[in-house]
């Protein structure tokens, strides 16, 4: 549930609802974590044997080959991860209301031309005061 928001404000639908997109967005950033460390461990592979016919500026070895594994699950979890989250977030929309704090009434630039006329409205009371 999140913070500030009491349990009678969302139904059990929306709950299953936000529950699946964090089950979705969880899922995709494992399974990227997985493919991103597979892929850059054949990715090491390849660059060692070109490196046997080949000399490249790096040299390659155990010490790369555990940082190309963390680097690329970390890549490969976070791009599904956010791509999940971006194709799962249109479920969410019509939860994103009821935990608005304050809900939206108007944009930045009407409430700034209220204060406006309203001192304005203040100074001329007080001009003929």
């Amino acid at each position: 549930m999140p913070r500030g928001m009491a349990m009678e404000e969302m139904s059990k639908d929306e709950y299953i609802a936000m529950n699946h997109v964090r089950k979705e967005i969880w899922n995709k950033g494992m399974y990227g974590y997985v493919v991103g460390s597979c892929s850059a461990v054949l990715l090491h592979t390849a660059a060692n044997l070109v490196n046997r016919y080949q000399k490249l500026p790096v040299a390659l070895n155990r010490n790369t080959l555990v940082a190309s594994f963390f680097l690329g699950g970390t890549i490969g979890s976070f791009l599904l991860a956010t791509a999940a989250g971006k194709n799962e977030v249109h479920n969410l929309h019509h939860i994103f209301p009821k935990g608005a704090n304050p809900p939206p009434q108007a944009s930045y630039a009407e409430i700034r031309e209220d204060k406006i006329l309203q001192t304005w409205k203040e100074t001329s009371v007080e001009r003929k005061e």
